[in-house]
């Protein structure tokens, strides 16, 4: 897998992440998280982490199968933590609260490419 690469296979490869490494390493690895996020008034949740030049909050992994270091948006982490499951396949994960720091599971939502696409057309 790329390192760029978005979608429903990084939905996949988090879930799967998430499957092996959370069962023996859950303190670990919810202490890495929260060091890195903040509670906003309005209910968004600020990822203080590392970020890409677009914004969106990025972590790297290890890749469970190959170990290859891996970088996701923090959103996605967030989005398959809070729903328990990947990101469905042709889906996207979007900011309902147009804030492309925040990780809080309640503000992400899956949308189609077009509909993606429409909501940044509008909010430009």
């Amino acid at each position: 897998m790329a390192a760029g690469q978005l979608g429903c296979e990084r939905g996949e490869l988090i879930f799967d992440w998430l499957q092996r490494y959370v069962r023996s390493n859950r303190e670990k690895i919810i202490a890495r998280l929260s060091r890195n996020v903040e509670a906003q008034p309005n209910g968004c949740v600020y990822w203080t982490g590392a970020r890409n030049n677009k914004g969106y909050g990025k972590l790297n992994i290890k890749h469970p199968a190959t170990g290859d270091h891996v970088q996701l948006y923090a959103h996605h982490v967030f989005f398959v933590l809070g729903k328990a499951r990947p990101v469905t396949r042709g889906m996207q994960v979007d900011h309902r609260c147009w804030n492309r720091q925040c990780v809080n599971p309640d503000h992400l939502e899956e949308v189609t490419n077009a509909v993606n696409q429409q909501r940044k057309r509008r909010s430009t």
